[in-house]
């Protein structure tokens, strides 16, 4: 199961995901665990936060991945997409979305 993340680019992400703002995809990953979707979404986080001391070992090379590609922190208002899940990043959590993101570009 593919994980995609998504970087969210209205000026106004840090409020959160609404519907209509604009994504781009950014990076990908096989997730290295079988964790179950909102687990895998607090790996990535972690992962894409933390520095590489603090990251799980099995995140270590998708983590060192994510850092070469110059990529900023995944923040409020990013999404991710597992499978066939979509999920944005809120303050202290993860949010389902119902719909789809309509305005999605590749990188």
């Amino acid at each position: 199961m593919e994980v995609i993340v998504y970087f969210n680019e209205h000026p106004d992400h840090f409020l959160g995901y609404e519907h209509g703002q604009p994504l781009r995809r950014v990076f990908s990953y096989e997730p290295p665990t079988k964790s179950a979707l909102f687990r895998l979404a607090d790996e990535a986080f972690q992962a894409f936060n933390a520095p590489l001391g603090f990251v799980m070992p099995a995140y270590r090379n998708v983590a060192k991945a994510y850092r070469a590609a110059g990529l900023r922190s995944l923040s409020v208002g990013d999404v991710l997409r597992v499978g066939d899940s979509w999920l944005a990043c809120a303050g202290t959590s993860w949010i389902a979305l119902v719909d789809e993101p309509s305005e999605v570009s590749d990188a």
